[in-house]
């Protein structure tokens, strides 16, 4: 599936992007990104895909970043902390 350029990054980042499509996926959110640097949802999601991938630095940093834009997004502020003590685990 091939996103069309919209100005709407909701309809640019499917839902479930990460059924078995990483590549296409990290092109979604790429696309996402720039049309709207501050969605907090994308960052979130993508900070999700990564750590399933077992690259946590870089979901702690999306994490992080939809914290920054949305301080009170509860799902992403689990997923970083979650992801954080996963570190933290592998690290032992």
């Amino acid at each position: 599936m091939r996103c069309k350029k919209r100005q709407d990054p909701e309809r640019v980042v499917p839902i479930r992007p990460h059924q078995g499509k990483l590549e296409e996926a990290l092109e979604h959110y790429a696309e996402a990104f720039r049309i709207k640097p501050d969605f907090a949802d994308a960052h979130n999601n993508l900070g999700t895909l990564l750590a399933r991938q077992g690259q946590l630095e870089e979901a702690i940093g999306h994490f992080a970043e939809a914290l920054r834009i949305e301080p009170d997004f509860e799902e992403a502020k689990g997923n970083l902390d979650l992801a954080k003590r996963l570190r933290n685990e592998a690290k032992r």
